[in-house]
């Protein structure tokens, strides 16, 4: 592996720990700005600022929110993430559903792009299925 993807995995251990600290100034040092975020429905163009204001919005729904790496793979000006996701289920979420104050554990993948050192793009699949399972949001097939 080259220096450029060790330096790329390197910003995703940094943002990582950033992110679990609630520490903007280094999580915004990670992006480029503005940053386009694509999920399994959107895809968004946002500034530091907008993306800052989303992730705290999942901290107000999950206040001990936690990602947890569990591996990484750099080719290239790519990164591809595997991580779970926890929290307890304590804040309103997007669509009025009220707090369950049930904890959960989910997986999700991410497909950073870099430039110049830092994530211009990235492309970011939860399990949102095992999550709303967990959290007692949708029930189980055949129940």
């Amino acid at each position: 592996m080259g220096a450029v993807e060790e330096q790329n995995k390197a910003v995703i251990y940094k943002l990582v720990e950033a992110f679990n600290n609630h520490d903007r100034e280094t999580f915004d040092s990670c992006y480029a700005n503005p940053i386009v975020i694509k999920t399994q429905h959107e895809t968004f163009t946002m500034s530091h600022d907008e993306h800052w204001e989303s992730v705290e919005d999942t901290f107000k729904i999950f206040p001990d929110f936690r990602s947890e790496l569990l591996g990484l793979i750099a080719e290239g000006d790519r990164v591809f993430q595997y991580w779970t996701y926890s929290g307890t289920h304590l804040g309103s979420s997007p669509g009025g559903r009220e707090p369950t104050g049930k904890r959960a554990e989910w997986r999700a993948f991410s497909d950073y792009r870099f430039k110049e050192g830092l994530i211009v793009e990235a492309t970011q699949i939860h399990d949102t299925y095992e999550q709303y399972l967990q959290l007692g949001i949708i029930e189980p097939p055949g129940k």
